[in-house]
């Protein structure tokens, strides 16, 4: 069944953390809500939402990745990653 049909709203958003000097991703904050339909099948539907929160702190690379950006990208101030375990994903 298409998702509609489950969820008549998703909406996601978060971080994510790249290297200065290499432009590769080392981490990110990532939320996601959906909501579900009040009914499923004729039935009323015990469930209003589910929420999703993902920290990413595990990355693995490759060879032959190559990332370019804009100038204003590449040369936008550096953000500082938190540390492990901090309550760091967006509310």
């Amino acid at each position: 069944m298409p998702t509609a049909d489950f969820f008549p709203a998703i909406s996601y958003w978060g971080r994510l953390y790249i290297g200065k000097e290499d432009l590769l991703l080392y981490g990110g904050d990532l939320k996601t809500v959906a909501v579900y339909k009040e009914t499923m099948g004729g039935r009323p539907n015990p469930l209003e939402a589910i929420e999703t929160v993902m920290h990413l702190t595990d990355y693995d690379y490759g060879g032959g990745i190559t990332v370019v950006l804009p100038p204003a990208a590449a040369n936008a101030p550096a953000v500082t990653l938190p540390l492990a375990g901090e309550e760091s994903a967006p509310e």
